[in-house]
């Protein structure tokens, strides 16, 4: 195939991601709000940190009905290999099952966010736990059954978070 036939971004082959917004964490969650016009949104952080062991969650349009729906595969390195496949129905969240507070790096894609109905939802959240110092992994697929677009996403777990997360979109 030559290079005049390969298809160009405009046909559809890649997502022209812009950032949307980066914020230093504090508290006990980041929210970003006020969000339109983008179909695909994607909620990255990297070395985050929080001051308790706790789950890290995200919520959307800060809806907490069970309207969530995921399956995800643990994976843990460190003191114990360890290796975990779980489904979670009708959930008000997406939670991150493993804990821990330091060097947290989250990367969730939505998919569908301008319009009603389901959004896709994939991603991934390595943590190093602060009582062993063991690596863990969390591997995300799922589903958020909405009303409306997607206009808010929060990014939550225990007090005192630090570091940088950030939200992307591609446009309608």
């Amino acid at each position: 195939m030559g290079a005049s036939q390969v298809p160009t971004t405009s046909q559809g082959l890649s997502d022209n991601w812009e950032l949307i917004s980066s914020v230093s964490a504090s508290g006990s969650s980041v929210a970003f709000t006020s969000i339109s016009g983008y179909k695909k949104l994607m909620l990255r952080g990297g070395s985050l940190s929080c001051t308790n062991n706790s789950s890290w969650t995200v919520r959307f349009n800060s809806d907490s009905g069970s309207k969530y729906d995921y399956s995800y595969e643990l994976v843990r390195y460190g003191v114990t290999d360890k290796y975990d496949v779980n489904t979670a129905v009708a959930t008000t969240a997406i939670d991150f099952p493993y804990s821990g507070r330091y060097n947290a790096n989250v990367f969730l894609t939505i998919n569908n966010t301008d319009t009603l109905g389901i959004k896709t939802i994939t991603g991934a959240l390595g943590v190093t736990d602060s009582s062993d110092y063991a690596y863990k992994a969390t591997n995300l697929i799922g589903n958020y059954i909405a009303s409306a677009s997607i206009s808010t996403v929060t990014l939550a777990a225990g007090t005192g978070m630090s570091g940088t997360v950030s939200l992307y979109g591609v446009r309608v």
